[in-house]
């Protein structure tokens, strides 16, 4: 089961599938509100890939922006994802450990009008700061882990589906972030490590929100 839901390949089959069994949509201008849930597939590398982090919740906490026309946009995306954390840490393994890795992000956006699809398609191309932090029971010691912001950069795809007002959007996103320093406060006291790798991620999401004006 885990081998599937980390393939991407797995998830891309499911989201043309949900384009082709939609209804049809109408094309929507000016500002948006909502939010999101889904699942968040992890993709870690560097020294961070000696850490196993399962596949857990994506939360897209708040999204909001603005069409200046039906195909042309900008907004922002505020979320997170959270799993359980595997593998082993500078020689030990991790007895149970939780992780949680969150975005804020700034994104451009096309959406693809024709009125023969079941969804209008969008694609967002955005950057942002990304963090991430954790408690893990290694070897003697109890640790919580802080991990800087970095700056990183976000792909996604979407189709949007109205009812009047309200939309519902599937979304599958690629995040990729490289992380710096992090922080470990343990029982016996605090140190720093650094270029623990990369933090990448992939979010799939269903959306739903308001859009306040129409066109």
């Amino acid at each position: 089961m885990r081998k599937m839901v980390k393939n991407p390949w797995t998830w891309l089959v499911l989201f043309a599938a949900i384009f082709a069994l939609a209804g049809s949509a109408s094309a929507q201008q000016g500002f948006y509100l909502g939010t999101g849930v889904g699942y968040g597939m992890p993709q870690w590398g560097g020294d961070m890939n000696d850490v196993d982090p399962d596949s857990g919740m994506g939360l897209e906490l708040v999204h909001l922006g603005y069409n200046f026309s039906p195909n042309l946009g900008v907004g922002l995306q505020w979320g997170s994802i959270a799993g359980e954390l595997e593998g082993d840490m500078y020689g030990y393994d991790l007895d149970e450990g939780i992780y949680g890795e969150g975005y804020m992000c700034f994104s451009g956006r096309y959406t693809l009008i024709d009125s023969t699809l079941p969804l209008m398609p969008y694609f967002e191309v955005g950057f942002g700061t990304y963090t991430a932090l954790g408690e893990v029971e290694i070897g003697p010691a109890d640790a919580d882990l802080i991990v800087d912001p970095a700056s990183g950069f976000r792909l996604a795809i979407g189709g949007l589906y109205y009812v009047n007002k309200i939309y519902i959007a599937p979304e599958l996103s690629f995040h990729t972030v490289e992380f710096d320093d992090v922080e470990y406060e343990t029982d016996f006291g605090d140190f720093d490590d650094d270029d623990i790798g990369s933090g990448d991620f992939m979010l799939l999401l269903v959306k739903v929100g308001y859009h306040f004006s129409k066109e």
